[in-house]
C-alpha cells in the first residue's frame, strides 16, 4: 500500500521538472484544483505538461520558464503562489503572479523583500498577490534571510 498524493508535494516535483532539462516522469502525484492550477501556469511559461493518467504527470523543458501573455492564474493555492514568484524571477520579461479574492488577502511581502534583496524586480504594493516580476533572465545574487511566522491558518487582511 502506498499513502496517497500530496498536492505540495506534487506542485514542487512539477516546478522542479519544469526546471529542469527534458522529460521528467512524475507518477504517485496528486490531481487537485492546486496541482492543475500549477500545470496550466508552467504551461502559459512554456513548459509541455501532459497527463497520461489520474496519477502521473510528463514534463518536458528547455529549462527556461518563459514570459506568459497574461498574469498566471493560481487560485487560492500557496505553495504554487509563493514558489512560482520566486521562480518567475529567472524569467526574461514581465511576469504577475495572482490568485483569486482569497489568495488577495495573504501575506507574500517577506517573500517580495527577500527578491528585492537579491537585485530582483519584485513588487507586491499590498504586500499580498498579485505580485509583478520584471525578470533580466537569471536570477540574484546574495544572502537571504526568511523568518517564517506561523499563524495557524489565520491571514490578516493586507
Amino acid at each position: 500500500m502506498s499513502p496517497p498524493g500530496s498536492k505540495s508535494i506534487t506542485n514542487r516535483a512539477l516546478l522542479l521538472a519544469a526546471l529542469a532539462n527534458g522529460t521528467s516522469r512524475l507518477s504517485g502525484a496528486l490531481k487537485s484544483k492546486d496541482t492543475e492550477l500549477m500545470a496550466m501556469a508552467l504551461r502559459q511559461m512554456g513548459v509541455y505538461v501532459e497527463e497520461p493518467d489520474a496519477t502521473s504527470f510528463v514534463v518536458t523543458s528547455t529549462s527556461k520558464l518563459l514570459a506568459p501573455d497574461e498574469p498566471l492564474f493560481l487560485g487560492n493555492s500557496g505553495t504554487a503562489t509563493r514558489f512560482l514568484t520566486a521562480a518567475v524571477a529567472t524569467v526574461d520579461g514581465t511576469v504577475v503572479v495572482d490568485g483569486d479574492n482569497e489568495m488577495r488577502v495573504r501575506p507574500i511581502g517577506p517573500l517580495v523583500a527577500a527578491l528585492v534583496s537579491l537585485g530582483i524586480d519584485a513588487s507586491s504594493p499590498t504586500n499580498c498577490p498579485p505580485v509583478t516580476i520584471r525578470g533580466g533572465g537569471s536570477f540574484g545574487r546574495g544572502h537571504v534571510k526568511l523568518m517564517a511566522v506561523c499563524r495557524a491558518n489565520i491571514y490578516l487582511p493586507c
